[in-house]
């Protein structure tokens, strides 16, 4: 079930950014802490053990309430969404840290995607 990720009532002030109607448990809220250097797994991914890794990153994007931008759950939202700036930022900080877990080589590859799903 695909998860409509523009939330914003047609109630809502204009005046009232999406950011603050975001709460800590709303998929694309980010915590100050969490940056694109951050690295999720101890040690990246190389071309071998690949369900270990994938067990790895999905608890950690799971712990982080960021599962949903790789598995299509949460759809993008369209573009003058209030909600749209808040994917993007996410979306990229999600591939930030797939690439940090990745080995150099193989995070080459990804820079290249536009979305986390698809990566």
């Amino acid at each position: 079930m695909a998860i409509n990720s523009d939330t914003s009532s047609p109630t809502e002030s204009s005046s009232t950014s999406a950011a603050s109607s975001l709460d800590a448990f709303h998929p694309l809220y980010l915590h100050p802490s969490d940056t694109p250097g951050t690295m999720l797994v101890s040690i990246p991914f190389g071309g071998t053990s690949f369900g270990d890794w994938k067990k790895g990153m999905l608890i950690l994007l799971s712990a982080k309430n960021k599962v949903q931008l790789i598995d299509g759950t949460l759809i993008e939202p369209i573009p003058n969404s209030q909600l749209y700036p808040h994917w993007q930022y996410c979306n990229n900080m999600v591939k930030a840290w797939i690439m940090n877990s990745l080995s150099k080589d193989i995070a080459k590859i990804i820079l290249y995607y536009n979305t986390t799903i698809e990566a």
